[in-house]
């Protein structure tokens, strides 16, 4: 599986989980995405040093329990771009 620069961690049943998904998708922003309720989701996110959710991480920048109107397209292409 191929890893992609921004990660996402989550859970079925967040709203502003679901709020990064649609923000993410429409930016037409390639992610991973990890459901903190599974080993694999739980693991990563361990690996990853997150403690909270929703998380996104974007290279060494970790952004928790922040919903989808608080970091501005404009921010979150910057992160990306500096990778």
């Amino acid at each position: 599986m191929m890893k992609h620069a921004v990660l996402l961690f989550g859970k079925k049943d967040c709203s502003l989980c679901e709020g990064w998904k649609r923000k993410l998708n429409h930016l037409d922003i390639k992610y991973d995405y990890y459901d903190t309720s599974t080993v694999e989701g739980m693991a990563e996110m361990a690996f990853n040093n997150v403690g909270r959710i929703p998380a996104l991480v974007i290279g060494p920048a970790r952004f928790e329990e922040v919903g989808p109107a608080e970091i501005t397209s404009e921010q979150i292409q910057k992160l990306i771009d500096g990778q």
